[in-house]
């Protein structure tokens, strides 16, 4: 009886313990949900399906639901428009029967909840297709197409907001959605894509466009005259299905159509203004909790296929708001100014991994590579100042130009133009990759010397790599001794024949100096990096220093192992 069953348990005479029974009748708590993440083995073993509720927004050809149905295997995705909720009754049946005739297979089982319009259990029977259902009130048994929901709506909204196009057009919002998330990579499918699961294809990516934006559309040659506009200004409302082409919304008329002719210009948007307007109120309808917040499926990027014909070519709607003198503004995302990417490209027919591998490597030489990658070489002088290494290698680079007697500071004369500078920024590494040094160095903006005022001749001999291989090899037949020379800042020693003028280098202070004389600037007694002369002078240095010191057997040598 029920009183023996909710009879509380007596005290423990030995060891004077009480065991605390609540009654069920006053407390009982919901099973959790246990998601295994098991996939079916092959596609369309189980599908999962569900209507999405009705939205209060209707479209501008009148829908208000849509069917949504998930493959287990390859988490494809296939959303119906309908008008209402009775369309499935024909929609869903007309989906079986293009699976059996596209893909050659039949569905084994179908999973959805207790909406009556989902159970078709006369065409179960006749199919032979196996049944679940969720129990009563318990969405989360019916969590991956729940999960879709959640899915296809968060991109659809990142679309509407992006583009702000009006809310009648949200249908084509979802649209879109679906079949970029179907193109897309997912960890739940190895990094593959639902579309390639399903038809043993790459995607294409080459045809996608920004969703919403602007773009002119070739105009019907039996519509116009000769003197008639070509293009009509359009707005991107996505790719329909069954066409290779592009579905565009006339701005003018606001009709829809389908057109291949089509340019884009995907960084400029219509609908966007500097105030949200009605017609571009965002929605979020209710969509149940599912079973397991931490199903990878809900972090997964799907990918689709076409979805299913949902409208006629042309319709036609009331005035929109338009906004058509306003840009998006762009900027970098927040989340990678922590980060610096190399290598953007995430999907490539033929990956370097699987050519180059540096497995092999000894431990020395991964270091250095690794240490090589790490480390950050700064392009701007704003950046180097707030940091103490770079200021004692612009103070050292500075220290070297006034001991070689580099320049004249002095004020510009009339008449002269004073070319730019700037520092460039390098990192020295020892062979074990760890860090030598810091390196700031000083280059003049030689692209806008002009040729015969502050340079003539800039040639200069140059060694080729099969001459440096030649001496090496006679060196090593005649037992040759070799020695290795590094000229610090080398071109520093060159002499100018020019009158050049520079711009004082950033960072570069000089006393006593009488701002009534005018401007001041570098005049140019050696020739530094970046100018056009400066390889040819540095040559005429050396040449003139080695014949001086009698090295005249060596100055062919010389000439060769320039560079």
């Amino acid at each position: 009886m029920l009183s023996d069953v909710l009879k509380i348990p007596k005290t423990n005479k030995k060891n004077k313990s009480h065991h605390c029974y609540i009654c069920p009748l006053a407390k009982q708590k919901h099973l959790p949900f246990n998601s295994n993440q098991n996939k079916c083995a092959s596609v369309f073993d189980l599908l999962h399906i569900d209507t999405w509720d009705p939205f209060s927004e209707i479209t501008h050809d009148g829908y208000r639901y849509f069917l949504t149905i998930v493959d287990d295997h390859s988490r494809a995705t296939w959303i119906y428009l309908m008008k209402s909720k009775s369309n499935v009754l024909h929609v869903f049946p007309g989906f079986l029967q293009m699976v059996e005739n596209q893909f050659n297979v039949k569905v084994k089982a179908v999973r959805s909840d207790n909406a009556p319009e989902l159970k078709f259990t006369k065409l179960y029977l006749a199919k032979g297709i196996k049944t679940y259902y969720s129990c009563p009130e318990t969405p989360q048994q019916n969590s991956v197409v729940e999960r879709k929901h959640l899915h296809i709506l968060n991109v659809a909204r990142a679309l509407l907001f992006q583009s702000k196009i009006p809310l009648a057009y949200w249908g084509e919002c979802v649209l879109t959605t679906v079949f970029l998330i179907n193109r897309l990579t997912t960890p739940v499918l190895d990094n593959k894509t639902p579309y390639q699961i399903l038809t043993n294809l790459e995607p294409d990516y080459s045809q996608l466009r920004t969703f919403g934006c602007f773009c002119y559309v070739s105009t019907s040659p039996k519509q116009r005259t000769k003197f008639d506009p070509r293009a009509k200004a359009c707005v991107f409302l996505g790719y329909p299905s069954g066409y290779k082409g592009y579905k565009v919304l006339d701005l003018e008329i606001n009709a829809i159509s389908i057109s291949r002719h089509v340019t884009f210009h995907e960084d400029f948007f219509p609908f966007v203004s500097s105030t949200l307007t009605e017609g571009t109120r965002t929605f979020f309808p209710h969509i149940p909790s599912p079973a397991n917040p931490d199903d990878s499926y809900l972090h997964s990027v799907n990918s689709s296929l076409d979805t299913p014909p949902h409208t006629d070519v042309i319709s036609s709607e009331n005035s929109l708001p338009l906004a058509l003198d306003s840009r998006r503004p762009t900027k970098l995302p927040a989340h990678l100014q922590d980060y610096y990417i190399y290598n953007t490209s995430f999907s490539t027919p033929y990956p370097i991994s699987n050519y180059i591998s540096y497995i092999k490597l000894s431990f020395s030489f991964s270091f250095l590579i690794n240490n090589i990658s790490l480390t950050l070489e700064l392009r701007k002088y704003s950046e180097a100042i707030k940091l103490k290494e770079w200021c004692d290698a612009i103070g050292e680079e500075l220290k070297a130009m006034e001991q070689t007697g580099t320049w004249l500071v002095c004020p510009l004369p009339s008449g002269k133009k004073a070319i730019g500078c700037k520092y460039v920024f390098k990192i020295k590494h020892n062979a074990d990759g760890s860090i030598e040094r810091y390196k700031a160095r000083l280059v003049a903006k030689g692209y806008t010397q002009e040729e015969g005022i502050n340079f003539v001749d800039t040639f200069s001999p140059v060694a080729k790599m099969a001459i440096v291989k030649i001496l090496l090899a006679f060196a090593a037949k005649l037992n040759w001794h070799l020695n290795q020379l590094d000229v610090s800042n080398a071109f520093l020693n060159g002499e100018l024949d020019e009158e050049i003028y520079m711009e004082l280098p950033p960072g570069y202070e000089v006393p006593d100096i009488d701002a009534s004389q005018g401007r001041f600037v570098c005049k140019l007694q050696k020739s530094i990096y970046g100018l056009k002369q400066a390889s040819r002078q540095w040559f005429l240095k050396l040449k003139g220093t080695l014949r001086a010191l009698r090295f005249r057997q060596l100055i062919v040598i010389t000439l060769f192992l320039h560079g």
